[in-house]
């Protein structure tokens, strides 16, 4: 294998062409906010309710909180149960929820089963709080609905609470340019004061030394959703997602997942759950979108793109920080579903797909050629077709002890 001085990765790094849409004042984003309503769980009376729909949204689940959650569902359904990722820093066990009908007893039971593994991952950053309410809510609703089909193809895993340490750090003052809850929120770094989405390469952190044995080698999951929030890019969708960008991982994947199964996850996502959605990204420059929507970096330091480079499939969410909080745990829920049904109805194609990436990667270890490749230098080129990203007009109001202006839709 030689390795290449530079690929440039045309169809991952960067939609460089948007079609901006400016929508006319004072109109609210009805059909995002009211969309992502739509497919809001239907929660029996005596179903748990997480803290998020207990106080209208006000607040988010502190780690006490999410355990008692936990052990009601224990309570109510057999098909769940609790393992440990990891002991935290400070010295706080990070659950893992196995939900499987039937439940399987430990991944071995798989070998011969047809059913695909699936992670959902939420809080890795945790003042970004709602895919840990969207990922309790459906396990809930998962575990009490026995006419949802997921478990007949799926055995899910959740981590709902991966950054246990940073969550229970709660402010208001916390990530202030982020709408809601009211009540605070968690805060970015772990117990050591480092950032757990910068880690995968390293793993430094018990968390991720925890992910990577007891959650990737240990089940092995053919796909990783990680739940957080944006930083701030203003549009309409509440909902933005990325497939790995790392191009040293097997092609035939990012290939798949941006040409196929994200096109129809946003598909499905509006279609079904009323719930708008973009790539992930931010304007190359604020003041002339011609320029372009650019997404992050390909390094595998960051956990999806780490997944990538394993030949697993992956999918950053990134929920929308000016979405009320309610209307970003409805999307994340949303999303969640949606790629659920994908997964549920494509289980065998899935599988085919990892299981050929993974014959491949051997093959050019035991058999290199000449034109196998490894990028060093990677530089970001622009995709084909272009992205519409739904803006509006907004007055610029400073924000008291932030240096962060409050954008106020006009």
């Amino acid at each position: 294998m030689r390795p290449s001085p530079k690929i440039c990765f045309a169809f991952a790094i960067l939609v460089a062409s948007v079609l901006l849409i400016r929508l006319p004042g004072p109109a609210q984003p009805t059909s995002a906010v009211a969309g992502a309503a739509q497919g809001q769980s239907q929660t029996p009376p005596a179903a748990p309710k997480t803290t998020a729909e207990s106080t209208n949204y006000a607040a988010t689940s502190t780690y006490a909180d999410v355990l008692a959650f936990i052990r009601d569902l224990q309570k109510l359904s057999p098909l769940v149960r609790v393992e440990t990722i990891c002991t935290s820093t400070e010295g706080r066990d990070v659950p893992l929820l196995v939900i499987g009908k039937p439940l399987p007893q430990d991944p071995l039971a798989l070998r011969y089963d047809k059913r695909v593994v699936v992670y959902f991952q939420a809080n890795i950053h945790a003042g970004e709080v709602e895919g840990k309410e969207a990922a309790l809510m459906l396990a809930r609703d998962i575990l009490l609905d026995p006419n949802l089909p997921y478990l007949d193809k799926i055995v899910l895993l959740i981590a709902p609470i991966f950054n246990a340490d940073g969550n229970d750090k709660m402010d208001p003052r916390n990530r202030m340019g982020q709408v809601g809850p009211e009540k605070g929120s968690g805060v970015r770094h772990n117990g050591q004061n480092l950032d757990l989405n910068r880690d995968a390469m390293k793993l430094e952190s018990p968390e991720m030394r925890g992910l990577v044995r007891n959650v990737l080698i240990r089940w092995d999951p053919l796909l990783l959703v990680d739940c957080h929030t944006t930083n701030g890019s203003y549009h309409e969708e509440p909902v933005t997602y990325s497939w790995p960008l790392c191009p040293n991982g097997d092609p035939a994947i990012v290939k798949y997942m941006r040409e196929k199964m994200l096109p129809a996850v946003d598909a499905t996502l509006e279609k079904k759950y009323g719930t708008l959605s973009i790539p992930y990204g931010d304007p190359v420059d604020f003041r002339d979108m011609d320029k372009g929507w650019r997404t992050f970096s390909h390094q595998p330091r960051f956990m999806t793109n780490y997944v990538g480079l394993r030949n697993r499939l992956s999918i950053l969410d990134e929920n929308y920080n000016y979405a009320d909080f309610k209307t970003r745990v409805l999307g994340n829920y949303n999303l969640l579903k949606a790629i659920l049904d994908y997964c549920e109805t494509n289980a065998a194609e899935l599988a085919r797909l990892v299981a050929d990436a993974d014959s491949r990667t051997v093959l050019r270890g035991v058999a290199p050629k000449e034109t196998d490749t490894f990028g060093l230098d990677i530089e970001a080129q622009a995709l084909p077709e272009k992205v519409t990203v739904r803006g509006y007009e907004v007055e610029v109001i400073p924000r008291e002890g932030s240096p962060f202006p409050q954008m106020k839709r006009t």
